[in-house]
C-alpha cells in the first residue's frame, strides 16, 4: 500500500529529472525536534493518507500531523515499527508484540484493535513487526520469525525459513529477505526463493529499484547489490561505495527516476535513475541529524526523512531552493550578481563567490570564498557595463580581479544606478555623484537639496529621479543638465499603509508596494492611484522584512535575501497543477462561550446558548496556500491570510453557510461548503411553540368568552347608559324648558317690571296731576271762602261750590293711594312684616327704590327736594338696619 502512493506519482508528469528535483540549493525544509510531536521518540516509519495528511510510527504511539497540529494515539503497548495507511480512516501498524487495526471514530480520533492472537500467550515470544504490507486484499505483518497473512478476518502463520531481515512491497509484489534463503517473493500464503545473497550472513533488505535491465537491492550491510543475468552480486559503482561508507538505514523511490537513500552516517542521497548523485542533504545543509531512520515520498511530492533526532521534510515540487548558512561560512545574503558563471553573494559579513555550478546539491557542502578586504555589511552588487560595483558600509566599492577598491570619499552606500554618463549611489545621506575621469570612476559631488537615507533610485526618465528615503517617504526630482534638482515633489511615507513602502519600477509602471497595498503612480496626474491590495503570494515566507520583489540573476533564476543565507528561484520550474494537494479540510471545530469550550462536528446543531465557533482549516501539509472565507454566497471574501482559522461571534438562530476556499499563486485551488444550525432558544423551540399554540388557543377561547361576557356588559352597560342619557336628556330637555320658561318668565317679569314702572310712573303722574288739582282747587277754595266774606254771591251757592271741591280733594287722594296698594300688595305686606315701623311714605319711598328711581326722580314724585329724598333713603336705611356699604336697591328686590 505505500507504494500506491508511489504508482499515484506515475500520472504527475514527473518523468524528466528537472521536474522532479531543483537544480540548485536544497529544497524548502521544515524541520521538527522531539518536543513539537510530544517526545514521541524516534520514528520509524511514516505513511500519507489520500487526503495528504501524515501518519508515523513512533516509540510511543501513532502520530498524526496535517501541517500544523500534531496527535499521538496509544493502541498497543510496545514501540509502533510499521504503518500502513489504507485510506483516511483505516490504517494497519505493527509494533513490538503487536500489530492490529486503526478506524478513524465520529470524534476524529483513532480506535485501535489488535489482531494480533498471541498477545495474552507471550511465553518464549519477542516479535517485532517492521513491516505491513497489503495486497490484492491480502495484509501482510511481517516479523523476524513469522509472517501473518490476515484476510476475510482469519490469520494464517508462515513461518520463517530461519530468519527474516526486511521486507519491500515492489513492483506489486512483497519481497522478503531471509538470512538462508535469501531474497523471496510472496504470493498469497506462499514463499518462492528469487535468489541468494553473494556474502553469508544476515542482509537486512531496504529496499528494491530498477536500473536499466537489473535489480538493485539495497541492503544495510552490504550496500547496493545488482541482480542481473540472474546473478545478485555487490555493486562496485561510485554510488554503491558512497552508500557503502554512509551506510543505508532506509530508502524510497521518488517516482519512476529518482531514489532517496537515508544512511547512518550522511544523511539523504538523492540519485536518479543512471545512479548519478544529485542531491546531498546533510547537516551542513540543514538536516538536523544525519542518521536517517525512516523515509517517505507523500503523494503530494514531500520526502519526509524520520531522524535520529527529529523529523525533516523536503518539499520536492517547489521551483525555490534554500542555501542557509548552517556552518557559520558566509551569513545573511542580502544580494547576489551571477557573472560569467560565477555567483556573487553579498552578505552582513562581505562579498563572497562561488563558481555556479557549485551550487548544485551533490556536494556535501557549498565553498564560498570571501574577496579580500570585503569585510562588513554588503547592501547590493550591480553589474554596469562591464564593470561591478559593491555598495557597501564603508562606501562604493568596483570589484576588479578579486580584488574591491574603494571610489570616492569612505560614505555608507545603499545602492548605485548610471544616469546618463554619471554613476548615482544612494548613501546614508544623500546622493553622490560620480563621474569617470581618464577611465576611473571619481566622486565629483554630492547632489544638492536631497539629504537624508537614499536606499532606493529608480530613473523614470532621462531627467527624472525617484529616491526613496525610508521613514521619511518618496522624492521626485527633476534634474537639469547639471543633475541639479529643479524641481521636488515630495510623497510622504504616512501617505501609504502598512510597513516597509518600496519602490518597483516594473512594465514601465512605477509602484509603491508596502506589506499590505500596491500603490500605482498616474504620470499623467503625478499621483498615486487607489491602493491595492497586496499579499505577496510570490515570496518566500523566510523573506528579509521590507523585500517585495526578487533579484534576477538572468532569465531562468532569482535571489531572494533571507534569514540567515538566501533563497534561489528557477524560473523554468514551475509546480505542476497536478502535484498540488487539493483537500481542503476541516481540522478542528469549537464551540465556546465566555465560560465553556467544546468540540463540535458538522451536522450537530449548535446550542443558542453556544453560538460562536472557531473553525481551523487546512490543506494537509501544505505550507504555500492562503485562505479566505465567506458567511454566505451574498458576502465579501476576506483577506487572504496563511491562517484558516475562523471565528464565528453570536450567531444568530437558524441556518448558516460558510465557504472557505484555498489559494496558490492567486489561484483558486480547492473550496469547502459547510452548513450548519444555530439552534433557537427554548422559547422558540417546537415544543414552544406547541405550548404558544396551546396557550393561543385556550388564551384565544378565554378570551372569546371574556368577549362575550365584556360584550354583554357592555350590552348592558350601553342600555343603562342610554337610560341615563335618555334620563340626562329629558333632564336637559326639561332645564331647557325650565330655561326657556325662566327666559320668558323673566321677559314677562321685565315686561311686568317695566309695566309697573311704567304704571308707578303713570300714577306719580298722576298723583302729581291731582295734587296739582287738589292745590289748585284748595286755591279756589280758600278764595271762595274769602269771596263768601266779601262777595254778595250767595253764600249758599259758595258753599255748595267749596263742597263740591272738598269732595274732589278727597276723592282724588284715595284713588292714588288705592293704586299704590294694588301695585305693591305683597310687597308692602312684607315690608310691613318685617319691619313694622315703616310708614306709608317710607314703603312708598321703597317702592320707588325697588324700582330704580332716581332720587331726581322720587323728588318729582313726591313734590321735594332731592336733598330730602337722600335724607329720607338714609332714615329709611336706619329703619331697615342696612350698613353704610350695603345696597338698598339690592336688599329691596331680594324681597320676594
Amino acid at each position: 500500500m505505500k507504494l500506491l502512493s508511489l504508482f499515484f506519482l506515475l500520472f504527475l508528469a514527473l518523468p524528466a529529472e528537472a521536474q522532479l528535483l531543483p537544480e540548485k540549493g536544497v529544497p524548502r525544509m521544515d524541520s521538527f525536534t522531539p518536543a513539537d510531536y510530544q517526545n514521541a521518540g524516534k520514528i520509524w516509519d511514516i505513511d500519507s493518507a489520500p487526503n495528504g495528511i501524515a501518519y508515523l510510527a513512533a516509540d510511543r504511539g501513532l502520530l498524526e500531523f496535517d501541517g500544523r497540529k500534531w496527535r499521538r494515539f496509544r493502541g498497543s503497548d510496545g514501540f509502533i515499527r510499521s504503518v500502513l495507511v489504507m485510506s483516511d480512516s483505516l490504517l494497519y501498524t505493527g509494533s513490538d508484540l503487536d500489530f492490529g487495526r486503526w478506524i478513524r471514530d465520529d470524534a476524529g480520533g483513532w480506535h485501535y484493535t489488535s489482531l494480533y492472537p498471541f498477545r495474552d500467550e507471550l511465553a518464549g515470544l519477542a516479535e517485532e513487526f517492521w513491516g505491513v504490507h497489503e495486497q490484492n486484499g491480502y495484509l501482510y505483518f511481517v516479523s523476524a520469525s513469522n509472517l501473518y497473512v490476515y484476510r476475510n478476518q482469519n490469520l494464517t502463520k508462515i513461518a520463517a525459513p530461519s530468519r527474516f531481515s526486511g521486507s519491500v512491497f515492489f513492483e506489486d509484489t512483497l519481497w522478503i529477505a531471509d538470512e538462508v534463503q535469501g531474497l523471496m517473493r510472496v504470493s498469497e500464503f506462499a514463499l518462492q526463493p528469487f535468489a541468494p545473497f553473494p556474502e553469508p550472513g544476515p542482509q537486512e533488505l531496504t529496499g528494491l529499484y530498477r536500473q536499466g535491465e537489473a535489480l538493485m537491492v539495497v541492503t544495510r550491510k552490504s550496500g547496493l547489490l545488482r541482480y542481473e543475468d540472474g546473478a545478485m552480486q555487490a555493486d562496485n559503482s561510485p554510488l554503491a561505495r558512497e552508500l557503502n561508507a554512509a551506510a543505508v538505514f532506509s530508502f524510497e523511490p521518488l517516482g519512476q527516476d529518482f531514489h532517496a537513500f537515508g544512511t547512518v552516517q550522511r544523511g539523504v542521497f538523492i540519485v536518479n535513475a543512471t545512479g548519478r548523485l544529485v542531491h546531498h542533504i546533510n547537516r551542513n545543509k540543514g538536516l538536523p541529524n544525519n542518521t536517517v531512520l525512516s523515509l517517505h515520498f507523500s503523494p503530494f511530492g514531500k520526502l519526509w526523512s524520520g531522524l535520529d533526532f527529529g523529523l525533516t521534510t523536503l518539499d520536492l515540487r517547489s521551483s525555490r531552493t534554500f542555501i542557509y548558512d548552517y556552518r557559520g561560512d558566509f551569513g545573511t545574503g542580502y544580494s547576489a550578481l551571477l557573472q560569467h558563471d560565477t555567483f556573487y553573494l553579498g552578505t552582513n559579513q562581505g562579498l563572497y563567490y562561488v563558481p555556479w555550478q557549485q551550487l548544485d546539491n551533490s556536494s556535501a557542502f557549498f565553498d564560498f570564498r570571501q574577496v579580500p578586504g570585503s569585510d562588513g555589511q554588503v547592501w547590493s552588487i550591480h553589474e554596469i557595463g562591464d564593470e561591478v560595483f559593491v555598495a557597501h558600509d564603508r562606501g562604493l566599492f568596483v570589484y576588479r580581479d578579486r580584488r574591491l577598491r574603494l571610489i570616492g570619499e569612505a560614505r555608507g552606500t545603499w545602492t548605485v544606478i548610471p544616469f546618463g554618463s554619471y554613476l548615482l549611489a544612494g548613501t546614508y545621506n544623500g546622493i553622490s555623484v560620480f563621474e569617470k575621469q581618464q577611465g576611473e570612476w571619481r566622486l565629483l559631488r554630492q547632489m544638492e537639496l536631497i539629504v537624508g537615507s537614499a536606499s532606493q533610485l529608480i530613473p523614470e526618465s532621462p531627467n527624472l529621479l525617484w529616491v526613496n528615503i525610508p521613514n521619511f517617504g518618496f522624492v521626485r526630482a527633476r534634474l537639469d543638465e547639471n543633475l541639479f534638482p529643479v524641481e521636488r515633489t515630495f510623497f510622504p511615507v504616512a501617505d501609504f499603509e502598512g510597513d516597509d513602502a518600496f519602490l518597483v519600477y516594473e512594465n514601465d509602471s512605477l509602484s509603491v508596494i508596502s506589506s499590505l497595498y500596491r500603490y500605482h503612480f498616474d504620470a499623467d496626474s503625478e499621483a498615486f492611484g487607489p491602493k491595492q491590495p497586496q499579499y505577496h503570494h510570490h515570496l518566500p515566507d523566510e523573506v528579509l522584512p521590507g523585500i517585495f520583489s526578487p533579484i534576477a540573476l538572468n532569465d531562468g533564476w532569482h535571489f531572494f535575501p533571507v534569514s540567515n543565507g538566501f533563497a534561489l528561484q528557477d524560473l523554468n520550474r514551475a509546480y505542476d497543477p497536478e502535484q498540488l494537494n487539493r483537500q481542503l479540510r476541516l481540522q478542528r471545530a469549537k464551540l465556546f462561550s465566555n465560560d465553556a469550550l467544546q468540540a463540535w462536528q458538522p451536522g450537530i446543531i449548535l446550542p443558542k446558548n453556544m453560538n460562536n465557533l472557531r473553525l481551523d482549516f487546512v490543506i494537509p501539509n501544505e505550507t504555500d496556500f492562503w485562505y479566505q472565507y465567506r458567511s454566505g454566497p451574498a458576502a465579501e471574501w476576506s483577506s487572504p491570510s496563511q491562517n484558516a482559522g475562523i471565528e464565528l461571534i453570536g450567531l444568530r438562530s437558524g441556518q448558516h453557510e460558510l465557504q472557505v476556499r484555498a489559494l496558490f499563486g492567486g489561484e483558486v485551488i480547492a473550496e469547502k461548503n459547510i452548513t450548519f444550525r444555530v439552534a433557537a432558544p427554548w422559547y422558540f423551540s417546537w415544543y414552544a411553540f406547541l405550548v404558544y399554540a396551546l396557550l393561543i388557543f385556550g388564551g384565544w377561547s378565554l378570551l372569546k368568552r371574556w368577549h362575550r361576557e365584556i360584550l354583554l356588559e357592555q350590552k348592558k352597560a350601553l342600555v343603562q347608559r342610554q337610560q341615563k342619557d335618555f334620563k340626562d336628556q329629558a333632564a336637559r330637555h326639561r332645564q331647557q324648558v325650565m330655561l326657556l320658561e325662566q327666559e320668558r318668565l323673566q321677559e314677562e317679569l321685565d315686561k311686568l317690571e317695566k309695566a309697573l314702572k311704567n304704571k308707578t310712573l303713570e300714577l306719580a303722574n298722576r298723583a302729581k296731576k291731582s295734587q296739582d288739582k287738589n292745590r289748585i282747587l284748595r286755591e279756589a277754595r280758600d278764595k271762595m271762602q274769602a269771596l263768601e266774606a266779601t262777595s254778595q254771591v250767595s253764600k249758599i251757592r259758595i258753599q255748595d261750590v267749596s263742597k263740591l271741591i272738598d269732595s274732589c280733594i278727597e276723592l282724588e287722594d284715595n284713588t292714588f293711594e288705592i293704586q299704590m296698594s294694588e301695585l305693591h300688595q305683597e310687597f308692602f305686606r312684607k315690608m310691613k312684616e318685617l319691619y313694622p315701623e315703616l310708614s306709608g311714605n317710607d314703603l312708598r319711598l321703597c317702592a320707588y327704590v325697588k324700582l330704580g328711581f332716581s332720587a331726581k326722580e322720587i323728588a318729582e314724585m313726591l313734590h321735594i327736594q332731592p336733598s330730602s329724598v337722600y335724607i329720607s333713603r338714609s332714615r329709611l336705611r336706619k329703619k331697615l338696619n342696612l350698613e353704610t356699604d350695603e345696597d338698598l336697591y339690592g336688599f329691596l328686590n331680594s324681597i320676594e
